[in-house]
C-alpha cells in the first residue's frame, strides 16, 4: 500500500490507495485489451502508462469515480481512439498534398509515345498531294473554315469537306495499322 501512497502524493486515503491498488493488479488483463485494440505491442505499454498517469490525477485531486475500473478502461479506449486518429490524418493530408502536386506534364513514356505518334502522322500527312495537305493543315491547325478552304481551292462546301474527311480517315487508317 505504501507504494500507491507514494504514487498518490502520501495524502491519499485509504480508499484511493485501495483503488489504485486494484488499477494496478488489472494491468495484465488492460495491457491485453490494448494489444487487441491497437494490434500494435509496442504502444500497449506506452497507452497504459499514460491510462494510468490521467487516472492517478483524478485520483490525486480526490476524486475517486465511482466506477474506477471502468473510468480506467474508458480513459483507455479513449487515448486508443485518439492515437488512430492521429495516425490517419497526417496520412490524409499528404494524400491532399500529393493530388494538388499532381504533375501537369506526362511521363516520359507517354511523351514517347506522342512524340511517335505525331511523328507518324507528319509522315503520313506529308504523303498527301500539296493542295489536300494544304487544306487540312488550314482547316486543323489554323482553324479556317470549310466553306472558306472551298472558295480558295474552288471547290464546293461539301466537296472540301468530302476531301478533307477522306483523307484524315486514311491516314488515321495507316496510322491504326503501324501502332
Amino acid at each position: 500500500m505504501e507504494r500507491g501512497s507514494a504514487l498518490l502524493g502520501g495524502a491519499a486515503s485509504t480508499a484511493q490507495d485501495e483503488t489504485f491498488s486494484n488499477l494496478l493488479a488489472e494491468k495484465p488483463s488492460l495491457l491485453a485489451f490494448i494489444r487487441r485494440r491497437t494490434r500494435n505491442v509496442c504502444e500497449a505499454e506506452d497507452i497504459y502508462q499514460e491510462a494510468m498517469i490521467r487516472v492517478t490525477h483524478k485520483l490525486q485531486n480526490g476524486a475517486v469515480p465511482e466506477n474506477p475500473l471502468g473510468y480506467l478502461y474508458r480513459v483507455t479506449a479513449n487515448l486508443i481512439n485518439d492515437i488512430q486518429r492521429q495516425k490517419t490524418q497526417p496520412t490524409e493530408a499528404l494524400d491532399d498534398v500529393a493530388d494538388s502536386l499532381h504533375c501537369q506534364q506526362p511521363q516520359p513514356d507517354q511523351q514517347l509515345h506522342d512524340q511517335q505518334h505525331l511523328a507518324l502522322f507528319v509522315k503520313q500527312l506529308n504523303e498527301l498531294p500539296m493542295a489536300l495537305r494544304t487544306m487540312i493543315v488550314m482547316n486543323k491547325v489554323h482553324g479556317v473554315t470549310i466553306k472558306q478552304i472551298a472558295q480558295q481551292f474552288g471547290l464546293t462546301t461539301k466537296a472540301a469537306e468530302k476531301q478533307i474527311n477522306r483523307a484524315i480517315k486514311s491516314i488515321e487508317a495507316r496510322m491504326r495499322q503501324q501502332f
